[in-house]
């Protein structure tokens, strides 16, 4: 029995069309980037050499800001001083009889809940 090749089925005008696709592709990226790259080096420069933008003496960089800039962010609230529902007892509701305790008071009271014997019948409130 005698092998004989195949002859290729791909035309090789397609492999030539797909590699100078990928190299014109390629070549414009290269480009692109390097536009891109001069652009930002020229505005780095720029910005260092401009003297207009510093605060004077005694005033802080941020006072020097237009206020537009900050207008749509809130001041942070600080999070290390406990409300003071978290540290006594009340009432948040009289009406529905909801009230808050310290939160110790109620770590306890789930540590308590949590490890406490378990009754087969009984329910958990």
């Amino acid at each position: 029995m005698k092998v004989t090749q195949e002859a290729d089925r791909i035309d090789h005008r397609m492999a030539l069309a797909i590699a100078a696709v990928t190299l014109v592709c390629i070549g414009l990226s290269v480009v692109f980037t390097l536009a891109v790259r001069s652009r930002a080096e020229q505005q780095l420069l720029q910005a260092e050499t401009s003297s207009a933008r510093r605060p004077p003496a005694g005033e802080a960089w941020l006072d020097s800001q237009p206020a537009w800039l900050f207008a749509r962010h809130k001041a942070p609230q600080s999070t290390r001083a406990p409300a003071p529902e978290l540290a006594q007892y009340g009432w948040n509701d009289r009406g529905l009889g909801l009230v808050h305790i310290p939160i110790e008071r109620a770590k306890q009271l789930l540590l308590e809940r949590v490890h406490a014997p378990r009754d087969r019948g009984a329910r958990q409130p």
